[in-house]
């Protein structure tokens, strides 16, 4: 630690971000419990809302969850920066 506070700017090294980014809304998908939010068009049928269906029941498994629950949000931006 000490040598991390003896190298100049070792704190100040952040991802420049933009100044105002709103959350995606422009288009939506919903599927079990996901509702999925973007800026861009995603097939209803498109591998990543299957992938987060089995994520999701992995999850369950490994937690011993009980399948259901509250629905679930996820944001999809259109880059790595946003």
């Amino acid at each position: 630690m000490a040598g991390c506070l003896a190298m100049t700017g070792c704190f100040n090294r952040r991802k420049q971000h933009p100044e105002s980014v709103s959350l995606p809304g422009r288009h939506s998908v919903v599927s079990d419990q996901f509702v999925i939010l973007s800026n861009f068009h995603l097939a209803d049928d498109h591998p990543l809302v299957d992938e987060l269906k089995v994520l999701r029941r992995q999850v369950n498994d490994i937690l011993e969850l009980e399948p259901g629950g509250e629905q679930v949000v996820v944001y999809l931006f259109e880059n790595e920066q946003e």
